[in-house]
């Protein structure tokens, strides 16, 4: 099994079953999705309409610049590019569907210090 195959095996084990739970964040140069009570952060990606959905919602209902959105979706994970939009974070996350967007961060769901 190469690297790659391997890093993308270590994504989709990281976050579980979808569908997934977590913080999402859209701003100037952000697009992320932070699982509930993990510290790894995914760069949200692809040209579905629910990525620009999404991104529009953020952007159109946020009070405080880069506000946190709970979001429930499912969607596909992948390695995060090397240069480019995604580069640093833990992966790329393609929404596919989404259950739940909303502004009320439940509070098993919270943003961890320093992020």
């Amino acid at each position: 099994m190469g690297a790659t195959t391997l890093g993308l095996g270590l994504l989709l084990t990281s976050l579980g079953v979808p569908p997934w739970a977590g913080l999402y964040v859209a701003d100037a140069g952000v697009n992320s999705f932070q699982p509930c009570g993990r510290s790894e952060v995914y760069w949200v990606s692809g040209t579905a309409p629910v990525v620009m959905a999404l991104r529009e919602y953020a952007l159109k209902h946020k009070q405080t610049p880069y506000q946190a959105f709970y979001l429930q979706l499912e969607g596909e994970l992948q390695p995060a590019p090397v240069k480019g939009d995604g580069a640093g974070y833990a992966g790329l996350l393609l929404p596919r569907h989404v259950m739940q967007l909303s502004a009320q961060l439940p509070a098993r769901c919270v943003r961890l210090p320093g992020d």
